[in-house]
């Protein structure tokens, strides 16, 4: 099941400029606010080019077939734990608590130090 949530995602056509050709973001976030509950906005090229590596989460599909989906960070001064095993993301606070109760990914328990990806310190640190 899909949950709402900001999650990114484009086909190999950009979608129609249907609100102002010359504001992607403005675009975005028309297709945020009149979603339709189980569907996702979807982001051209042109809107991913503009959006900061900063805010921008990948995770790959893991298997053959299965595309990376992108995540726009909303809050970008929390930092974001993912776990390369299960591909699960984890706020860096309630991801530390637990990882050092069992020194593994709360999700899929994988005890793999590689498997942890953890955020870029900020350029204010």
């Amino acid at each position: 099941a899909t949950r709402g949530g900001n999650v990114l995602s484009f086909d190999d056509e950009d979608i129609q400029d249907t609100f102002s050709a010359s504001d992607p973001l403005a675009q975005f976030q028309q297709q945020l606010l009149a979603g339709t509950q189980g569907s996702l906005p979807k982001a051209s090229r042109k809107l991913l080019e503009l959006l900061s590596s900063d805010e921008v989460l990948v995770a790959q599909g893991g298997y053959e077939g299965v595309p990376a989906r992108y995540f726009r960070l909303m809050m970008t001064d929390v930092g974001i734990i993912t776990c390369k095993s299960c591909q699960h993301m984890f706020t860096e606070d309630d991801f530390e608590m637990q990882y050092l109760l069992d020194m593994a990914c709360p999700f899929c328990r994988s005890k793999n130090p590689e498997d942890i990806v953890w955020p870029n310190p900020s350029p204010s640190n």
